[in-house]
């Protein structure tokens, strides 16, 4: 019984989102606008952790449907193969492939994010 619980828990935690493939890189581009990404405005975040911190935060972040009228991004980013754009100060998010939908940071993953990104920022 024991080993049968052992087993479970084990392919119920590697079943886990947050146990999916992390990417080895990611890169953040500031943007002027929906289409057009700021030149030499990237950052590359390698660090494992922190992007460990951004799939989580997406994955966490509640769903906001309806009609929206937005400014332009702040961010853009691809992880596993999506592509989001970001609203730094407000902890918005958006699939690119799904503009009709907002995605609303919780406030920890939002501070995350947001402190990663201003490490980045200060940097260069």
């Amino acid at each position: 019984m024991r080993s049968f619980l052992l087993f479970l828990a084990v392919f119920l935690t590697s079943c886990s989102p947050l146990s999916a493939h992390i990417p080895e890189k990611m890169t953040i581009h500031e943007m002027e606008s929906f289409e057009e990404k700021k030149q030499g405005k990237a950052y590359v975040i390698t660090d494992k952790e922190d992007i460990r911190k951004f799939q989580s935060g997406i994955w966490g972040a509640g769903k906001e449907s309806g009609a929206v009228d937005l400014d332009e991004p702040d961010l853009s980013f691809t992880l596993n193969k999506e592509s989001y754009f970001l609203w730094l100060d407000s902890g918005i998010i958006m699939n690119q492939a799904n503009t009709h939908t907002l995605y609303i940071l919780k406030e920890r993953d939002h501070e995350n994010i947001k402190r990663i990104i201003v490490e980045r920022n200060d940097r260069l």
